[in-house]
């Protein structure tokens, strides 16, 4: 071992003895950690001397009392401390042993009211097959250990990148999951994603845990104002990258293999995707080529196969039928993934697989509306199939409930509910449906609503219900369910199978569920019309 790893690990180790063994993981000496924090303005100043100096060391503290036992533990064992870009100590051009002090705040920006760019459309379906790779995943996946990094330069920041940082501020994941560690944060997701495609880094288990642990909320490129959907854009081709070179998580290989095998990506068969409506008051017909219906309602695949999600479908279902009296049909064996997670995951082949057997399915069908109840797969039809010529024109359930409120009998009810809502990800910042969830919450009888404003906010993410997390400080819904908490409320609102899920787990391990119930918007409904 060379002097200086020698040393570096010599600190580390006094470092997590002063700092406590639960700062193992705020201490960062990984080749990626190294990568993403040595883009700071520190080492990419004007003066070329610094262009290739890198932190040996990075330490995430917690307090400024940390921020002076860092500095101090560094200065006695011969490391140049460096906080908030200030150098605490002379350096010079040929010393490398620099410790980087990360103390930032997670913070929690208000809510931004700025529309999303549309998506450029393509004229045509694209000729594909289901292209996965899953065979050739190496297992297991390199060590970080031996990764070569090339030293970062200032060419490497995008000419568009100003360096403002705004975007890690805002991802809810970073902030909430990791403690503010810059590398899981958008901006150090950033930096590793084009360091992927531009073949400056290896592929490894860190780097996908990494990318991975996005959620794809859009906090980050809806408040760049920059860079805008490029951010999010070169993390999915990131991972596009990886599988295509047979770099896979073991949970994402899985769930890649049961839409490619069972078309969806749970694994469970397509034989119980109408489970949820056995012994269901209602009747909801399962339609075939040529059947023609007003509203064929597209489940999804949580709602079909989790069993607190079904909870949400059945409501919707007897809202449709039996109070508005409306012809439903669904797609029942033949329903099949939208894709919105295989496209999240980087298996591109296969998402435009699923788009073309979906397409086949509904022109095979006459309907007026296409009603969704997951907001990713609303948001895949309306913005992702466009991309390939297959205009579907969906509306999300709250969108068409919302239009019905003055044909709703709610009967009088008392009581003291103190209603709020988490607005989804992709309802709000990648589609802005924000009006329509809250309209239906002000209209239940015997309850008051109050606003948390939770556009900042995510919980936990789809495609991460597939990511097992290296490690995770606490729930990403926390803040979600505090702010719930702090204005009273005892029932938190929802309009998404995922955030049900991850909320209500979330509520669980914070051992709160007498003081805050979570439940989709349907199931408040149906239950005030007594269905």
């Amino acid at each position: 071992m060379e002097r200086s790893e020698s040393e570096v690990l010599k600190l580390k180790e006094k470092l997590m003895e002063a700092l406590g063994e639960e700062a193992k993981y705020r201490i960062l000496t990984d080749p990626e950690d190294i990568y993403v924090y040595s883009h700071g303005r520190i080492f990419l100043g004007s003066d070329p001397s610094f262009k290739r100096q890198t932190p040996s060391l990075v330490v995430k503290a917690k307090s400024l009392d940390e921020v002076y036992l860092v500095v101090r533990l560094s200065l006695e064992n011969g490391f140049i401390p460096v906080y908030e870009d200030i150098l605490l100590n002379p350096i010079s051009r040929a010393d490398k042993k620099i410790v980087l002090i990360d103390f930032n705040e997670p913070i929690h920006p208000p809510a931004p009211k700025r529309r999303i760019p549309n998506r450029p459309l393509k004229e045509e379906l694209l000729p594909g097959h289901v292209r996965l790779v899953m065979n050739s995943v190496p297992d297991p996946l390199p060590n970080s250990e031996t990764i070569p990094l090339r030293n970062p330069s200032r060419s490497d920041m995008p000419e568009k990148c100003k360096e403002h940082s705004i975007c890690k501020g805002y991802c809810p994941i970073g902030q909430t999951a990791y403690d503010g560690i810059e590398t899981f944060s958008s901006k150090g997701r950033f930096i590793i994603a084009r360091g992927v495609l531009r073949g400056e880094i290896r592929i490894s288990k860190k780097v996908l845990d990494i990318l991975y642990s996005c959620a794809t909320c859009g906090q980050c490129f809806r408040n760049c104002s920059e860079y805008l959907d490029k951010l999010y854009k070169s993390f999915i081709a990131a991972k596009r990258k990886a599988v295509e070179e047979g770099y896979v998580l073991p949970t994402i290989k899985k769930a890649l293999e049961s839409t490619a095998r069972s078309w969806n990506p749970w694994g469970l068969p397509p034989s119980q995707r109408t489970d949820w409506a056995r012994d269901l008051d209602v009747k909801i017909p399962v339609l075939k080529e040529g059947d023609s219906t007003e509203i064929l309602l597209f489940v999804g695949c949580t709602p079909s196969y989790d069993t607190r999600a079904r909870e949400t479908v059945r409501s919707l279902a007897k809202i449709l039928v039996k109070h508005l009296g409306l012809k439903v049909g669904i797609l029942g064996n033949d329903e099949k993934c939208c894709g919105h997670v295989q496209r999240a995951m980087g298996e591109e082949g296969l998402f435009e697989y699923l788009v073309k057997e979906n397409a086949k399915t509904f022109k095979s069908i006459k309907f007026e509306t296409l009603l969704t109840i997951c907001p990713h797969c609303y948001s895949t039809f309306k913005n992702e199939y466009v991309e390939f010529g297959v205009d579907l024109n969906p509306m999300y359930y709250t969108d068409f409930l919302e239009q019905k409120i003055g044909e709703f009998k709610f009967l009088n009810e008392k009581g003291e509910k103190i209603i709020t809502y988490h607005d989804s990800c992709y309802l709000y910042r990648h589609n802005d449906v924000y009006e329509s969830p809250r309209k239906l919450l002000k209209s239940l009888p015997g309850a008051k609503f109050v606003d948390i404003e939770s556009g900042t906010l995510c919980c936990g993410g789809a495609v991460r219900m597939w990511f097992e997390d290296p490690f995770r400080v606490r729930p990403v819904a926390q803040p979600v369910i505090e702010r719930a908490l702090d204005v009273k409320a005892n029932i938190l609102a929802v309009a998404c199978p995922y955030c049900l899920i991850n909320i209500e787990d979330a509520v669980k391990v914070m051992d709160i569920e007498e003081k805050l119930a979570v439940k989709e918007i349907s199931e408040l409904i149906c239950s005030s019309l007594r269905l």
